[in-house]
């Protein structure tokens, strides 16, 4: 009996150890996937949630998704210096993805943040309005080109877009 409990131990230790080397390799492989997609400089900080991992892969679910950037990420023509996305209630088609061919990731919900810099955010918005912007936590000031006129507005994130409100 005693020489059973030690082999199931064993068995439990090792099947451990699997699912956790398994999550690694695929945290590495989603953040080499990201770095590539997203032409970013570092590959990003990824981490997949849920226990037992193995089995949340085979059924396409994963609880909780993480990614950090530690660098430049560009969209568009705007440069953010960092990002952070957290996702829950991960889901995808595990025979897809697991033969290689790709998938559609769908989340149930999530946040993030982005980070970019007072230049950065002058260089965007003189495309298409003569103001310039400076940083006085915690809202912006907006500094027309016309007239000097400045404005103290609070920024917004409203439909996917950035929302200055006086």
């Amino acid at each position: 009996m005693r020489k059973l409990l030690i082999a199931l131990a064993i068995l439990l230790g090792l099947l451990v150890a699997a699912d956790f080397g398994l999550r690694l390799v695929a945290q590495r492989a989603v953040a080499g996937d990201l770095q590539s997609a997203l032409s970013l400089r570092d590959r990003p900080s990824v981490s997949l949630g849920g226990f037992p991992f193995v089995a949340e892969l085979a059924s396409g679910t994963v609880s909780s998704v993480t990614v950090h950037t530690r660098g430049p990420v560009h969209d568009g023509d705007l440069r953010f210096e960092s990002a952070a996305l957290a996702l829950r209630d991960v889901r995808f088609s595990a025979g897809q993805l697991l033969g290689g061919n790709g998938t559609t990731i769908r989340a149930g919900h999530g946040g993030g943040t982005a980070t970019i810099t007072e230049s950065e955010l002058n260089a965007a918005i003189r495309a298409t309005a003569p103001v310039t912007v400076a940083f006085r936590e915690p809202n912006i000031v907006v500094r027309s080109d016309l007239g000097g006129l400045e404005v103290e507005a609070h920024p917004v994130i409203e439909g996917g877009r950035l929302v200055l409100r006086p």
